[in-house]
């Protein structure tokens, strides 16, 4: 699938986009997963944490959740 496609269905299905996985291709979540989890979020400096947050609580918002 087009990649603005994939950004495009997960946006209407309320996912939010977790990472990229080994072929390249984002990998997504819904938000009702993720508040049903703890969610720990490790990496190097420099590698998006803080950005991944700041998205994280950006989708909440947006969504009423």
């Amino acid at each position: 699938m087009h990649p603005e496609l994939s950004r495009l269905a997960a946006h209407l299905q309320r996912q939010i986009r977790i990472g990229s996985g080994p072929d390249g291709r984002d990998v997504y979540m819904p938000l009702d997963e993720l508040k049903k989890t703890s969610t720990h979020v490790l990496g190097a400096a420099g590698y998006g944490k803080s950005y991944f947050l700041r998205n994280l609580i950006r989708h909440f918002i947006r969504y009423g959740q």
